[in-house]
């Protein structure tokens, strides 16, 4: 309900920068990654098969929509990969 209201009357998370998201590239570590674009929204650690972490951003507003982005990590904490949608 809180998310709905604030979807609704304001803003959710923080603004995933399109300049940031094409400097990502698979091997960064999370904590590069997290320079560029910000703490996560979310994030799961622990995941099989290799123990890695998923981690979300998240913005979105009234105007705006919603805009998500989500990045699999190893459990070395490097970027698997970069989605195709991740790159305007």
């Amino acid at each position: 309900m809180v998310m709905v209201a604030a979807l609704l009357f304001g803003c959710v998370g923080r603004r995933i920068d399109p300049v940031a998201t094409q400097q990502l590239q698979p091997g960064m570590t999370y904590a590069e990654v997290i320079a560029l674009l910000g703490p996560p929204y979310h994030a799961i650690s622990g995941l099989p098969p290799d123990d890695g972490t998923s981690a979300t951003w998240v913005h979105g507003g009234a105007f705006t929509g919603v805009q998500a982005l989500t990045l699999r990590f190893d459990g070395d904490g490097k970027l698997l990969r970069v989605p195709a949608g991740a790159r305007p």
